[in-house]
């Protein structure tokens, strides 16, 4: 009878060290950029570990609990319905990139995410187009972060920019480089979207880039295509690599970010705008 007992406390042990395995940790990672890179090198290792429903748990952590009722909380009542649609669909998204992130890197060796603090977007402006733009009732503390494999088999521009919450003790995905509750920015700042009485940036200041010489060497050319946000004062910053071999970004980013246009007007009134620039590298055959 006693070692009947003891089997079944065994058992029972055992089940209860299972369930736990497969439920995220309740420990709180940093908030910080190295809070987040452990926080996906955990989803990875559960995923290495083959246990899928650890995995799809530690998945799913990066959403945010009771999401309905956190919107709710945040924002006007007007605007409550479209976002609590709006973020599901964002989220299977996200959820989706990041699973196949994983499945498809994963295997290498020594393979590890890399995260670094990317730079916010300018908030909606207060007056025009961008005035329809969701409004926060209470503020939130919105962290951007691009991450990506820090294996030295993969190109350093395979890397991507995720607007994140920190909430209890977790990072939790609200959207991509701008908040989901903001993507309608990425439109009107483009310039083929804005209407009215709109005067077009022109380029003032060009700088060619640097051939990188392992590229020359190994006869590398083409084009790299960047994301590119324009300010009010026509400085630019390079928000993402669209396309371009990964010997060619780095220089072709160096050498924009020091373009510089006249600033872009809509109804005389100065505005930031977000378009995409091509940089061409060929060889002298």
């Amino acid at each position: 009878m006693r070692a009947l007992t003891l089997i079944i406390l065994v058992s029972i042990l055992a089940l209860a060290l299972a369930a736990q395995e497969r439920t995220p940790s309740t420990s709180p990672y940093p908030d910080s950029a190295d809070g987040l890179r452990q926080q996906l090198e955990d989803l990875i290792s559960s995923y290495k570990s083959g246990d899928q429903i650890a995995f799809r748990s530690e998945l799913e952590a990066l959403s945010i609990p009771s999401a309905h009722d956190w919107i709710a909380k945040h924002f006007s009542p007007a605007d409550i319905p479209k976002l609590q649609s709006d973020y599901p669909l964002s989220l299977s998204g996200f959820l989706g990139h990041l699973n196949w992130v994983v499945e498809n890197a994963s295997h290498l060796p020594g393979w590890e995410m890399a995260v670094k603090p990317s730079e916010l977007p300018n908030p909606p402006a207060p007056s025009g187009p961008e005035a329809g733009i969701p409004a926060l009732s209470q503020p939130i503390a919105v962290e951007n972060f691009r991450y990506g494999p820090a294996h030295p088999e993969d190109p350093p521009d395979r890397s991507w920019v995720n607007s994140f919450v920190y909430v209890e003790g977790r990072f939790r995905y609200v959207g991509g480089t701008y908040p989901f509750w903001a993507e309608e920015l990425q439109r009107l700042r483009r310039p083929e979207s804005i209407p009215g009485n709109f005067h077009q940036a022109r380029l003032i200041h060009r700088v060619s880039p640097n051939y990188p010489k392992e590229a020359r060497r190994q006869h590398v050319e083409g084009l790299v295509r960047l994301q590119v946000l324009i300010d009010k004062k026509g400085k630019t910053r390079v928000l993402k690599t669209i396309s371009g071999d990964a010997l060619l970004t780095k220089e072709a980013t160096k050498a924009v970010q020091k373009w510089r246009y006249e600033p872009t007007f809509l109804n005389g009134q100065p505005i930031e705008i977000t378009t995409t620039i091509d940089v061409s590298f060929q060889l002298n055959h």
